[in-house]
């Protein structure tokens, strides 16, 4: 009796194979989808920055699920070139930036939707950084009324008060601090490396956050050995125990040092708004009481002095809440009341400096 043939077995190794390379295939689809996605980097002659080129579309997922498209000069939101008229430009750190929401729920583009309804004629710019304080946009402003003018208003919005204390350490950034003699600001300029500058746009544009990730593990896992406690470096103080150290008359020199080298940089007048830590959940319970309160309130008194805006929001947070159930900050993926401004935040800043400017009428912008 003859017996058909059988097929030669598989290699075993083409079954590992083909597994690893699904398995690739699969993380890649996967990263793609639910990573944060890595932005290249360019230097902008213009404005003397380190920004992502335009056309630039940054995929969050960490912290809401959002995408931005970035314009000139990094501006999030905008076309191809900055529109003509008067703006006002919106200066602040991760909450400007706002990469959490999509560009029309950004505080600016809700500023430029109020300005179309009622028939006001501004357009609102934004630019953020993270970690970044009023020392920074003190060497940017000048540049960005050049680029990108006329500016009516500077917007600077503080997530936290800290962002306007001197001697907080802020590496990588401007600092603003004291001396023997008084205060003083020093510039500090990004030079991102040379891997950075040549890799990051191939990253962006082969959806390679997983890869990205993947080594940034490797790059800062530490191994260790031996037995024992291990001692860990320590956080930096949080802004209230630094304003703790700082005297009243400290901080008053300070802020009217601060507030002076703005105005004298910008050609435009000044709002500061302040982005309060309610309401928020502590022990399962809805907190009102802003810990930066005290701050807030002098720091606004010093405003006034140098005839500078400002705006706190704890008051419109507040109601809000009371009158939808609904926190300022957190997303569907990440704790509620934490975090940075969600869609009903950024909207309820954008309608304070809208009203802010509609109170101050033709008044503002004759300063």
């Amino acid at each position: 009796m003859n017996r058909a043939a059988s097929s030669p077995p598989v290699p075993a190794f083409r079954h590992w194979l083909a597994g690893f390379a699904f398995s690739v295939l699969f993380a890649w689809v996967v990263s793609a989808v639910f990573l944060n996605s890595i932005s290249p980097i360019v230097w902008d002659e213009q404005v003397g920055l380190y920004v992502a080129p335009p056309g630039t579309v940054y995929r969050h997922r960490s912290e809401g699920w959002a995408s931005s498209r970035t314009g000139p000069h990094g501006i999030k939101g905008l076309p191809a070139d900055v529109p003509a008229g008067p703006k006002v430009f919106f200066w602040g750190n991760s909450f400007v930036d706002a990469v959490s929401v999509d560009d029309p729920d950004k505080m600016a583009q809700a500023f430029s939707s109020l300005c179309r309804e009622h028939g006001l004629g501004l357009l609102g710019l934004g630019l953020g950084g993270g970690g970044e304080s009023a020392a920074d946009y003190s060497f940017k402003m000048r540049a960005f009324e050049r680029e990108v003018g006329p500016i009516a208003l500077h917007v600077i919005v503080l997530g936290s008060m800290g962002e306007v204390l001197p001697d907080l350490e802020r590496h990588g950034h401007s600092r603003f601090f004291s001396t023997a003699g008084g205060f003083g600001l020093e510039k500090w300029s990004a030079v991102p490396s040379a891997p950075a500058l040549r890799w990051t746009g191939v990253l962006h544009d082969l959806h390679l956050a997983g890869a990205y990730e993947l080594y940034v593990r490797l790059r800062d896992l530490h191994l260790r050995l031996r037995p024992g406690t291990a001692r860990e470096s320590g956080a930096e103080a949080p802004p209230g125990d630094a304003a703790g150290q700082a005297s009243p008359d400290t901080l008053r020199q300070g802020w009217e040092f601060l507030l002076q080298s703005l105005l004298c940089e910008a050609r435009a007048p000044i709002l500061f708004v302040h982005i309060p830590a309610v309401p928020r959940l502590v022990r399962g319970s809805v907190d009102f009481s802003e810990p930066d309160a005290g701050l807030a309130r002098a720091f606004g008194e010093a405003c006034a002095r140098q005839n500078v805006g400002f705006l706190d929001l704890a008051g419109p947070f507040t109601e809000h809440f009371r009158a939808t159930g609904r926190f300022t900050r957190g997303f569907a993926n990440t704790p509620p009341g934490q975090g940075h401004l969600n869609q009903d935040g950024q909207r309820l800043a954008a309608q304070a400096v809208f009203r802010y400017i509609r109170g101050q009428g033709h008044a503002l912008f004759a300063r």
